[in-house]
């Protein structure tokens, strides 16, 4: 279970870490070499998942001790 929460964490981490690259090729004005194409609200969206699926990542890890 723990290997689990592990990995979710780390593919939450990954999209985030997409998303944050994503908005800044989006704001240089390179939205066509972007992940995402350099859709602003939808990067947005995916760094709060991001932060979310940390959080409650963080919380399991704590509830396994």
């Amino acid at each position: 279970m723990k290997a689990m929460i592990l990995i979710s964490i780390g593919v939450a981490a990954l999209v985030g870490l997409m998303s944050l690259f994503d908005m800044i090729l989006g704001f240089l004005g390179r939205a066509e070499s972007a992940p995402f194409a350099g859709q602003v609200m939808m990067d947005i969206m995916f760094l709060a998942a991001t932060g979310v699926i940390a959080w409650m990542g963080f919380e399991s890890l704590q509830d396994q001790k």
